[in-house]
């Protein structure tokens, strides 16, 4: 293996997120005989191709998915299931321990008798991989309604393009809000800073478990980089305010927990679809709304100049216009990011008044004067540090650790 030399850059076009892709004709392409045909997944893989459905990705637990699909026989079911080769899998799992992610495509499960809540046909081998490497929540593709869903959903649809290939799209989105996270602290009766001391300890054993898991491959991705660089954030972010609170500058530390919340947002869009919402989040790390509205205009035209029906081609503007929203307007991660909306809007709008220090703030330190500068009013602040950021680095752990293996533990 070569050595890998830092990139020393800030260019988001130098994170290769990207799978190596290459053409093959039809009349190359070797299928097994003894892999049977599931109709259920074809029908509904070619109405999502052809545009005339959509699907949904997100993640699902890997112990909610049967391999194989199930055939009806009479009044009965017939497992069906390929014959995997071990080849295969160990192929795979090298792709994913160098940070790849590949969806598994899925549907409901129709044998409502059967312990499991999807069914996965085409891609059982990438299961088994998963399976083995202990990675309990994976990369779905849930071809069919988005119901009972444990993260949020981002929507797609195909997009005829005239004599070129369908384009798949973002379409829209279906939050999902969880009632709670992980508890990391365990006791409410340690002081706040211990309680970040702890998150700290956290997040570092979270990345030298990441650590572990990674292994480089020939071709470069930047997958488990990502998450790397978003726990050296969250860590250097929970440090710093905890030097803060040891200070006793509770009001400025409180201002941190507002990169480290949009962090946190940022995150997990990313994570819910790996292999694919980075494009956007590169624009949108270099581009304005306002630009990528002209270069997506500069597009429809030439898409119509090409052959691309009108309708079709302002489909495919209005989608690539979502998807830049979706990676660079805060309020629209927030809408399905696992704490809610209605989270993000009550600590969003106290911590921008932290920010940019509006007469409320003016109001908690108007006793400084007559005084002495330590009589800031604090109230609720300590409790503010302690619960934004356990809620906000548990949001993030948890969801790393479980897209990393075994090694990763609980």
């Amino acid at each position: 293996m070569k050595e890998i030399k830092p990139i020393a850059s800030a260019n988001p076009f130098n994170v290769v997120r990207s799978i190596p892709t290459f053409q093959i004709p039809p009349n190359k392409i070797i299928v097994r005989d003894d892999v049977e045909n599931d109709p259920i997944f074809t029908s509904r893989y070619v109405a999502f191709l052809s545009g005339k459905t959509n699907v949904h990705y997100t993640r699902m637990s890997i112990s909610r998915i049967r391999r194989g699909f199930w055939r009806s026989a009479k009044s009965e079911f017939e497992l069906i299931e390929e014959t995997i080769r071990n080849n295969d899998v160990d192929s795979i799992k090298d792709l994913i321990t160098s940070g790849i992610r590949l969806s598994l495509h899925i549907y409901e499960n129709p044998n409502k008798n059967d312990d499991f809540s999807y069914v996965c046909a085409d891609d059982t081998p990438i299961h088994v991989a998963y399976e083995e490497l202990g990675i309990s929540v994976v990369p779905v593709v849930l071809m069919g309604k988005p119901r009972d869903l444990e993260e949020s959903a981002i929507t797609i649809r195909s997009i005829p393009r005239g004599d070129k290939d369908y384009i798949s799209l973002i379409e829209g989105a279906t939050p999902v809000r969880l009632n709670g996270f992980h508890n990391f602290l365990k006791s409410e009766e340690i002081s706040l800073s211990d309680a970040l001391s702890k998150l700290e300890i956290e997040v570092e054993k979270t990345k030298n478990d990441l650590r572990v898991f990674h292994k480089p491959a020939r071709d470069a991705n930047h997958y488990h980089h990502s998450l790397h660089s978003v726990l050296v954030r969250a860590k250097e972010h929970v440090e710093s305010i905890r030097l803060l609170v040891d200070n006793g500058k509770l009001m400025v530390a409180t201002s941190l927990l507002r990169p480290l919340h949009e962090l946190a947002l940022t995150f997990y869009i990313d994570w819910l679809m790996p292999m694919h919402m980075y494009q956007y989040l590169q624009l949108a790390s270099v581009m304005s709304s306002d630009k990528w509205d002209v270069e997506c205009e500069k597009r429809r035209k030439r898409n119509v100049s090409e052959g691309v029906l009108k309708a079709d081609a302002n489909r495919i503007k209005i989608a690539h216009l979502k998807a830049f929203r979706f990676c660079s307007v805060v309020a629209e991660k927030a809408r399905i990011f696992p704490l809610g909306e209605e989270y993000h809007k009550s600590i969003y709008s106290f911590l921008s008044d932290m920010v940019h220090h509006d007469f409320s703030m003016t109001a908690r330190y108007i006793d400084t004067l007559d005084h002495g500068d330590n009589m800031v009013f604090n109230e609720n602040v300590e409790h503010t540090i302690r619960h934004v950021a356990h809620a906000t680095i548990s949001c993030i752990l948890s969801r790393i650790r479980s897209d990393i293996g075994s090694a990763a533990g609980a």
